[in-house]
């Protein structure tokens, strides 16, 4: 589902054609940071970057879509993170986060290649032709996202509680889908 099929899915189920499409769009936003925090660490939303080093200061600028570090690395192995309250000459291999940058040691050499897995957030719908795994996938979740948070701003308190409680529910049955289990089972087998 784009983001236009959104807005006018939205201004009709709550029978509001002419609700301006900026409010809605204001909605879509509200939506979206709390599938942020809620999906964080499904695993479509994780990604892998390859960074090269900048320079030799070992800086490394982070990915403006970074929500959390799952794992830095590079073809010698894992970088462990330090608390960034650690004597810096104590680090023999790892980085502190400070933010929007990583600080490596030992310092890699300018154009060394380092890999991050990332939590990474939700692209969000900007454009009117624009969608994301969720919006394609899961646009029911979209939807009534956007309807709980309209119940809010029109003040309809009696559809409020439906519209939570569907939003709610659906979003309850993505994050159970069993994603992240990391167990595998063989086949079931029936014996006659």
């Amino acid at each position: 589902m784009t983001k236009s099929e959104l807005v006018k899915a939205a201004k009709t189920y709550l029978n509001r054609p002419n609700m301006p499409t900026d409010d809605v769009n204001l909605l879509i936003s509200i939506i979206e940071g709390e599938f942020n925090k809620e999906l964080r660490e499904h695993p479509r939303n994780v990604k892998r970057g390859s960074l090269p080093m900048p320079d030799d200061l070992g800086i490394l600028p982070l990915p403006d879509d970074v929500a959390g570090i799952v794992r830095l690395f590079d073809d010698a192995g894992i970088y462990e993170q330090y608390p960034v309250s650690v004597a810096l000459d104590s680090i023999s291999r790892g980085y502190l986060d400070r933010g929007s940058i990583l600080e490596v040691f030992p310092h890699p050499e300018a154009g060394h290649t380092i890999y991050l897995d990332y939590h990474a957030y939700l692209d969000s719908l900007d454009g009117d032709d624009d969608t994301n795994w969720l919006s394609n996938y899961h646009s029911d979740i979209y939807l009534y996202g956007v309807l709980k948070e309209a119940a809010v701003y029109v003040k309809d308190d009696p559809r409020l509680a439906v519209w939570r409680q569907e939003f709610d529910r659906r979003l309850a049955a993505l994050k159970s889908q069993g994603w992240n289990q990391n167990i595998a089972s063989s086949p079931k087998v029936r014996v006659r």
